[in-house]
């Protein structure tokens, strides 16, 4: 199977025997097939009686960019970017978060990607396909160069990295510990300020 996608929209194209025409990203197709639903999936089917023929090459698909917490089932087959700190690394699978929402990525052996040099801590901007999972979805990657690490982990105390949800959680204990420790004559305000290297 792969994916296409017209006016922002993104479904999938499946053929039982797998027999594809030869075709690259951006090229412009025309199918014809029967639409249904596979796991919250759409899908074009295209059997022995279904067309899939290229009309000559296009401009490469954009991704379109969201939060981790915004993306959702309505973005099921389309091409999305995300960033966030990597958490955990495993050979077909990484788990991504950003303020304390987390998305698990997906990595299909057909996409040979290659996660020797990744660590936990890394700002990671990751371009795929939203695919559903259950009542999740997650994202895959379709190739080494949808993984772009934008920035190495920051060590803290005792070589630790800290993850936004972590942040904002040691932000609040701060927060707390003043007003405890606060009189009733003096107010002190405290403006903590998180400097992130934004991504190029």
């Amino acid at each position: 199977f792969f994916y296409v996608e017209e006016n922002g929209s993104g479904v999938q194209i499946y053929k039982n025997d797998a027999s594809f025409p030869e075709m690259a990203v951006g090229d412009r197709l025309h199918i014809r097939g029967s639409m249904s639903t596979s796991g919250q999936e759409r899908r074009i089917k295209v059997d022995k009686t279904g067309l899939i023929e290229s009309q000559g090459t296009g401009t490469h698909p954009d991704a379109q960019k969201k939060q981790l917490s915004e993306l959702g089932l309505n973005d099921v087959g389309n091409l999305m970017r995300v960033n966030g700190v990597l958490v955990t690394v495993a050979e077909d699978r990484i788990q991504l978060e950003q303020n304390g929402s987390t998305l698990e990525i997906t990595l299909a052996s057909y996409a040979n990607i290659d996660v020797s040099l990744l660590k936990p801590g890394d700002h990671l901007e990751i371009t795929g396909i939203v695919r559903p999972f259950a009542e999740k979805i997650k994202l895959m990657p379709r190739e080494q160069a949808d993984l772009v690490v934008v920035q190495e982990p920051t060590p803290v105390a005792a070589g630790l990295t800290t993850t936004g949800k972590e942040a904002k959680t040691n932000q609040e204990q701060k927060i707390a510990s003043l007003i405890a420790a606060a009189s009733g004559t003096i107010l002190v305000i405290w403006v903590i300020r998180h400097f992130v290297r934004k991504q190029h």
